[in-house]
């Protein structure tokens, strides 16, 4: 995503400063990685329903630039894992199913209040199934992080919300 604007506020990090009332061009990027693993309550060849662990690596990118180009940009680069904890529920009639998985995590530790969760709901249809799977997949994803922390002199705040269609395509053995 990218932007521009006039800061409101100072922004500071790792030695870059750019002052409020400074007309700025940012560049951001988001990046998700995410490992779950569900342990199947209820496993049925028609239902499932599952709780279970995982992590979500969270990668912000973002750099922020004076438009007229005289003064240092504030850069920030960042991978943070989350643990998450899961519940996955799913059905199946024949070559058609259908699954939600949700994760997320909230919690406050010290100066550090910080909330995410990952919603992925998604149908698919298996249209190839002789010792390899290959099937067709849609869905619709809502990601929110809500995080802000202090320490000393620095201090952040993150609200961000990601949503919308994806499609795919799954190849199984």
């Amino acid at each position: 995503h990218d932007g521009s604007g006039t800061l409101n506020a100072d922004v500071e990090y790792d030695g870059s400063t750019l002052t409020a009332g400074t007309n700025v061009q940012t560049e951001f990027s988001l990046t998700s990685l995410g490992f779950v693993s569900t342990w199947d309550l209820i496993p049925t060849d028609v239902f499932e329903l599952g709780l279970g662990l995982g992590v979500n690596g969270i990668g912000i990118d973002t750099r922020i630039v004076d438009s007229a180009g005289l003064l240092d940009p504030v850069e920030f680069d960042e991978l943070a894992p989350i643990p998450v904890v899961a519940l996955r529920v799913g059905g199946a009639i024949g070559p058609v199913s259908v699954e939600g998985l949700a994760s997320g995590l909230s919690l406050s530790i010290g100066d550090v209040d910080a909330t995410y969760y990952d919603i992925d709901l998604m149908a698919k249809w298996r249209f190839f199934d002789a010792g390899i799977t290959g099937s067709l997949a849609g869905g619709y994803r809502y990601m929110r992080l809500d995080a802000s922390f202090e320490d000393g002199n620095d201090a952040a705040d993150i609200d961000l919300t990601f949503s919308g269609p994806w499609i795919g395509a799954t190849v199984g053995f």
